[in-house]
């Protein structure tokens, strides 16, 4: 009697890969076969080496394969995959460390956002029409205005979730670790963040300073 080998998949983490890590990644699955394929987009690549020669700086979609054992590693901008369809003592140890690469590479901030990012929109347009609707209930413009600001920010963030966080789940820049940016250019999206989020918090802590002052003041 034998038993059955089970396939096993595990969805992963947000991460920002390069070039050195891709070519780790191959170096792993290449333990177990020499027939591993790169699939980068609309591209099938022969080696690991031609993602130099996209005429792309970084990409949001590729896939790591090899058939015999069955692993592939599946990066999308929505979502990253790691599969083996065989539970055997060498899959799961290639499994295993490139699960451990992937962790290690995790954009902790963005896998912060993507979870509150469906939840925020919905808590601000809750709270700026409940504060319009008693903005001009009690003509306190300034509540109205705050309240409908409030509204167009909710509607913005909805728009810049989707395409700034939920389409750039992964990300792979076509260049070494070493070949970095400028600090400026490497952490501006992450300064931008930082902004829109202080901006969000005055203007809801606004909004509720008003709120609180109209119920205060209508209160005999």
């Amino acid at each position: 009697m034998k038993r059955r080998s089970k396939p096993h998949s595990e969805n992963l983490p947000p991460v920002k890969l390069y070039l050195g890590d891709i070519e780790r990644i191959v170096e792993i699955l290449g333990e177990l076969s020499s027939d591993v394929k790169v699939l980068a987009e609309e591209y099938s690549l022969s080696d690991v080496s031609e993602l130099t020669k996209l005429d792309q700086q970084a990409l949001t979609q590729l896939e790591i394969e090899i058939r015999s054992p069955h692993i592939s590693l599946e990066m999308s901008p929505y979502a990253v995959r790691l599969y083996i369809g065989e539970d055997t003592a060498e899959s799961w140890g290639v499994f295993t460390k490139i699960k451990d690469l992937m962790h290690s590479r995790k954009r902790r901030l963005l896998a912060w956002l993507g979870t509150w990012a469906p939840t925020l929109p919905a808590m601000l347009a809750i709270l700026s029409l409940f504060g319009a609707a008693v903005g001009v209930g009690a003509g306190d413009w300034a509540l109205t205005v705050v309240a409908v600001c409030l509204l167009v920010v909710s509607v913005w963030m909805v728009k810049w979730t989707q395409t700034r966080i939920l389409k750039k789940y992964s990300l792979i820049i076509l260049k070494r670790r070493d070949q970095q940016q400028p600090w400026w250019d490497r952490n501006r999206d992450q300064l931008t963040v930082g902004l829109i989020v202080g901006v969000i918090l005055a203007l809801v802590g606004a909004a509720i300073a008003l709120l609180a002052r109209h119920l205060t003041g209508s209160t005999p």
